[in-house]
């Protein structure tokens, strides 16, 4: 009742009135709701109008606690949105508070704006250097077979080595295995 008390009073003619009571009847006898149903639905419905739940988590709550289809909950909450539109516009002004409470502590917690120049710092301060990566590999000559391996009495600048074409090799095709 102590919710009910500090509701505005647009929200208490939604939770109690002639209005709600029609609204609530035609939704009950549209969708043939058993009178266990019908006492859920209404407790349901009051605790979104009270703020218990949202507007959101009606589809899934009417599947859920009386056991209606997907289909049919949401049917039932589209037959309620023009009646609970008080109730969409608190929902979406707290929305929109707490967007603007969230842009507040973005602000207060933002990043600095030349974040390389501090790691720079940093990185010289500490001596760190910084990691390897691939990025100098990718100019070097790299691959299985690159370079000859030396020997003893071989020059200082190795040639590379290109890889035999399979025409050239001296390797007997599979076929001829087979038949020798």
């Amino acid at each position: 009742m102590e919710r009910y008390a500090s509701l505005p009073e647009e929200m208490k003619r939604l939770y109690s009135s002639e209005e709600a009571t029609a609204v609530s009847k035609l939704v009950i006898s549209k969708f043939n709701l058993t009178p266990e149903q019908a006492a859920l639905f209404l407790d349901l419905t009051g605790d979104v109008i009270l703020g218990f739940n949202r507007i959101s988590d009606m589809p899934r709550l009417f599947q859920q606690k009386l056991g209606l289809s997907a289909d049919q909950s949401q049917r039932m909450t589209s037959n309620l949105i023009d009646f609970l539109e008080p109730v969409v516009h608190r929902e979406e002004q707290g929305a929109s508070m707490k967007k603007e409470e969230i842009a507040q502590l973005a602000r207060a917690f933002a990043k600095p704006e030349n974040l390389s120049s501090v790691q720079s710092d940093h990185a010289s301060s500490t001596g760190v250097e910084p990691i390897r990566t691939m990025e100098g590999d990718m100019h070097r000559v790299h691959g299985y077979g690159a370079y000859v391996a030396k020997r003893d009495g071989d020059p200082e600048e190795a040639p590379l080595q290109q890889p035999a074409a399979e025409a050239d090799a001296d390797i007997p095709h599979k076929d001829d295995v087979s038949r020798g």
